[in-house]
């Protein structure tokens, strides 16, 4: 079996000696930005059919010419597991370069190695594909930051290109791993990295490309998260919604703004609040005029997620890194603009369901979506005491609906309301 694992830290290393120790006819490259030490002492050991390879997840280039070298040396792969991650808790309000590269690191630059994979015929059709997340991106982790969007994103996408791949795919969560090798992660509790390295062998071999390898405690922390969230609400210091809601409902309105005002969703927006307020309205069609005139006293802005034509649909990767920067970056480039004393106190994000893209946009249009929807709500255990962080669920439909639409949004959006669907 010929496997390729990128990234040898914790999890990618101990995932190379299972992978070796686990057949005689098992054969190993290793992508790795640079050549660590565990894995050449572990090679000169004696181990012959591990080979390095150097390879950087923020160099598509060095990614494509190692998988072309494997292809050339070795041929097809039984499998492909990535391990490469950082863990991206630095916050856009205060780190904005930083953010940015860490979502795009542990989001599109952990899928672009898939998708190339595949299309560059590296892999075999029934070759299986691994993933590693973990479990604490599945929750809403209080914060301007980074890593539960990436991770969000990464999973969605992945659960989205199941549908066009022959190729088995399947994420591993681990909790927090013992560290051992990385110079990155510092935890000295937690799961031991062969144990995960396990997990990830069972993936290799599984057959069931539904299934999401989390270990049994957190699928229930997670059905706790989606069915009482006030439960971890409260353990962030979070008042629970009915009473931040009923507080919201208070705040005064002198100035609003819409972002998207070109959209058909931010010009029905616009509308309904002339029609409804007797203050100053700003109407802003990009995140970058919003910044340039942005006004300090402006106490409410809703955020127009419309779909766009335009994302390219030359490859998944493509159309993921383009949602990712269009929908999730330039926002956080926005907030990270604004700083925390600027923001209003009221922030509405309006997210656009729609089934009339093409299959392959739509995917990266929900993985961006989804990222999104993590960063609004960790920013909403952030600062949701004082600031009313929304989120509004649309359906597309003609100009009158979205006339009316726009009026419900308005209306609950002053009566207080954190989650609108319409």
């Amino acid at each position: 079996m010929l496997s390729i694992v990128i990234g040898c830290g914790n999890v990618g290393f101990e995932t190379v000696k299972a992978i070796n120790s686990s057949g005689d006819n098992n054969s190993v490259y290793v992508l790795s930005r640079s050549y660590p030490q565990h894995l050449k002492e572990y090679i000169l050991e004696g181990n012959k059919n591990v080979h390095f390879i150097p390879g950087d997840l923020e160099n598509e280039k060095t990614i494509e010419e190692a998988f072309n070298l494997i292809l050339s040396e070795a041929g097809q792969a039984d499998a492909l597991v990535v391990t490469a991650g950082v863990s991206a808790t630095e916050s856009c309000m205060e780190k904005p370069a930083v953010f940015t590269r860490k979502l795009m690191l542990d989001s599109y630059g952990s899928f672009f190695p898939i998708e190339y994979s595949i299309r560059s015929g590296l892999l075999k059709e029934n070759a299986s594909i691994v993933a590693i997340s973990s479990t604490s991106a599945h929750f809403y982790r209080p914060g301007f930051i980074a890593y539960t969007p990436a991770k969000w994103a990464l999973e969605s996408e992945l659960f989205s290109f199941r549908e066009f791949s022959t190729q088995t795919i399947n994420v591993v969560a681990p909790r927090t791993i013992r560290n051992r090798y990385s110079s990155v992660f510092t935890a000295n509790n937690g799961v031991e990295p062969e144990t995960v390295a396990k997990v990830v062998l069972k993936a290799i071999h599984s057959n069931n490309s539904a299934a999401f390898f989390v270990p049994p405690v957190y699928r229930v922390y997670g059905m706790i998260e989606r069915c009482f969230p006030v439960l971890f609400d409260i353990a962030f210091r979070l008042k629970p919604r009915f009473i931040r809601e009923a507080s919201y409902k208070s705040y005064p309105i002198t100035k609003a703004a819409v972002i998207g005002a070109d959209t058909e969703l931010g010009g029905a927006m616009i509308q309904i609040i002339k029609d409804h307020f007797n203050g100053e309205v700003y109407g802003f069609p990009s995140y970058t005029e919003a910044i340039a005139g942005w006004d300090t006293g402006i106490d409410v802005v809703f955020n127009c997620i419309e779909y766009e034509n335009g994302i390219p649909t030359d490859s998944f990767s493509a159309a993921f890194q383009s949602a990712l920067q269009r929908y999730m970056i330039k926002y956080a480039d926005f907030l990270s603009g604004l700083k925390k004393e600027a923001l209003p106190k009221r922030l509405i994000n309006l997210y656009c369901e729609t089934n009339t893209v093409e299959k392959e946009e739509r995917c990266a249009y929900t993985a961006a979506i989804t990222a999104l929807t993590a960063f609004n709500r960790g920013a909403r255990r952030a600062v949701g005491n004082s600031i009313q962080v929304g989120e509004v669920i649309c359906t597309l439909s003609d100009q009158k609906g979205k006339k009316k639409m726009a009026e419900t949004i308005w209306n609950k959006t002053l009566s207080g309301k954190e989650r609108i669907r319409c």
